[in-house]
């Protein structure tokens, strides 16, 4: 039940919920025994705090830990600009949207974290004016691997994060390929391609 409630709460309000179904359940346990009516009372009282601390966070997220985004992007040093855009839990983890300012090449990278760094997907534009702007083997990554003995006709990208491998394909094949990706973990999807800007 906590992790089918996740979807719907940050952990934060979960805790909060918990709480309040404690004291409920302390009520209805009680409910006939007249020997203990303060019990009763002060289950009630303390379910009606949990109510109001509920709308609260709920409104505020208040309650919710404030992590350090250089965590969030493996930068033990502090030594590059990070922010954290956004974040969410679902069953399965806390997923961030990170805006990332690199020193050495002077970008701004954004990243979605999963789990406060233990997964990263770095999130791609695509660009719809200049949609083959990736050259074959100009740079290192994983989808340049289905192309090493042809160009293939059906492309199947698992765990595909917000979409990355599959922008790189396209250009690759020059929208030839027929590309399906497959993500697990549907905040990553619904988030990237609720931001307009990079196309997804």
């Amino acid at each position: 039940l906590g992790t089918v409630i996740l979807n719907f709460l940050q952990v934060s309000s979960a805790l909060i919920l918990f709480s309040f179904w404690s004291f409920l359940l302390v009520i209805l346990v009680t409910v006939k025994n007249k020997e203990i009516k303060i019990a009763k009372i002060i289950a009630s009282i303390f379910m009606f705090i949990t109510v109001f601390l509920l709308i609260f966070n709920l409104k505020t997220d208040f309650f919710e830990p404030k992590l350090n985004p250089n965590f969030l992007v493996r930068d033990w040093n502090m030594e590059e600009k990070c922010e954290e855009l956004w974040h969410r839990w679902n069953t399965y983890s806390r997923v961030s949207l990170v805006k990332h300012a690199r020193k050495k090449d002077k970008r701004t990278v954004y990243h979605f974290s999963i789990n406060n760094a233990l997964g990263l997907a770095k999130l791609q534009a695509f660009d719809p004016d200049n949609p083959y702007a990736f050259k074959l083997f100009g740079r290192f990554d994983s989808a340049a691997l289905t192309f090493l003995l042809n160009k293939p006709q059906d492309i199947l990208f698992l765990f595909v994060g917000s979409g990355r491998d599959m922008i790189s394909a396209y250009s690759y094949s020059k929208g030839a390929s027929n590309i399906t990706g497959v993500e697990l973990n549907p905040l990553i999807v619904k988030k990237a391609i609720s931001l307009p800007e990079f196309n997804l």
